[in-house]
């Protein structure tokens, strides 16, 4: 439910909403359809070669977070002592990039498509802090708090973004 709710409702969204041209000019030109009957845009070269960077860009990711959270004090204890945490951030760093992946390449943005992108990224992150912050028994109990106030973490966050976001366009 996480993940559907959080980055894959707003691709959806996009995909219903986003148009590059109106549906009368789509029916009324043909020439429009032929890069899909050849497969320009829809291929298993150009199928592999995202896996292949959505890949990268995780394994960066994950390395990332697993760095700075090992790195730096975060705790009373002076360290995370589980890899939940490391797994939130992980997460929160996906649905950000994935977000502005889908404002990068959409061809139109509508108020529909802006609240939902938008609209996901701050849902995903009133509920972590609900759940981290209100749940005693948690154990992730006051680690959005934890997160959100090490600036290495926020730093990291930016940097990550910023870099995909840059390496995307140049994609």
């Amino acid at each position: 439910m996480y993940n559907t709710f959080y980055t894959a409702l707003p691709i959806v969204i996009y995909a219903l909403i986003d148009r590059q041209h109106k549906q009368e000019v789509l029916f009324a030109s043909s020439h429009f359809y032929k890069q899909g009957m050849f497969y320009e845009h829809f291929n298993v070269k150009k199928y592999l070669m995202n896996l292949l960077n959505g890949s990268l860009q995780s394994l960066v990711i994950m390395l990332a977070a697993f760095s700075v959270c090992e790195n730096r004090v975060l705790d009373v204890n002076g360290s995370f002592s589980f890899y939940a945490v490391t797994g939130m951030i992980s997460f929160g760093v996906s649905v950000l990039i994935s977000n502005i992946k889908i404002l990068t390449f959409s061809y139109c943005n509508t108020s529909y498509s802006l609240a939902a992108v938008f609209g996901s990224h701050v849902a995903y992150i009133v509920s972590y802090f609900l759940f981290t912050h209100y749940n005693v028994r948690n154990d992730l109990y006051k680690s959005f708090t934890l997160i959100n106030s090490n600036v290495s973490i926020l730093v990291m966050i930016f940097l990550l973004a910023s870099m995909f976001f840059l390496l995307d366009l140049a994609y």
